[in-house]
């Protein structure tokens, strides 16, 4: 009878360990699992951000190339000849 007390007592300690290391891989992944989204939140933020970035100097550019070719359209007009002596 001692013997079967012991066997239950040590498989009863043996599912409350492997409880227990459930209990922390399911902790540890659910931790993992937060810090992705957050990881992942911050990412989608900051990339966010470069395409704004990058609009506004898509923007800039297409105003300067603007402004240059409303420039050269200028000088290539008819200007009265200045003599040179």
């Amino acid at each position: 009878m001692r013997e079967e007390y012991g066997r239950e007592m040590a498989g009863e300690a043996a599912r409350w360990d492997l409880a227990e290391w459930l209990r922390s891989v399911e902790a540890t992944h659910a931790s993992d699992t937060q810090e992705y989204r957050h990881n992942l939140t911050a990412v989608e933020a900051w990339l966010e951000e470069e395409r704004t970035h990058r609009v506004h100097a898509e923007a800039d550019l297409a105003k300067q190339e603007t402004g240059r070719q409303s420039m050269e359209r200028e000088l290539d007009g008819d200007f009265p000849r200045v003599p040179f002596f």
